[in-house]
C-alpha cells in the first residue's frame, strides 16, 4: 500500500441540538466502512477556507454558511 500525504481540511459539523454529521465511507481498496467527518485535500494554492467551502459544497451541496473555531 501506498501512503500519500497531504494537506486537507475537514469539518465538525453540528445541528443545532448538538448532533454530529458524520459519513460512512469504504476505502477503494476495499475493507470495513468507516465513519469521517465531510471534508478532503486542499488544491494546490488553496487556502483552508476555500478548500473547505469547495469539499462541502462537493460533497454535501451545502453554502453560504459561517466557518467557526479552526481546531
Amino acid at each position: 500500500m501506498t501512503i500519500v500525504h497531504r494537506n486537507a481540511v475537514r469539518a465538525i459539523l453540528l445541528t443545532p441540538e448538538g448532533d454530529v454529521l458524520l459519513m460512512r465511507v469504504r476505502a477503494p481498496q476495499g475493507g470495513e466502512p468507516f465513519w469521517i467527518t465531510p471534508g478532503g485535500g486542499l488544491e494546490d494554492g488553496e487556502t483552508v477556507e476555500n478548500g473547505l467551502r469547495r469539499e462541502l459544497m462537493e460533497e454535501l451541496g451545502i453554502e453560504g454558511f459561517a466557518i467557526g473555531p479552526v481546531l
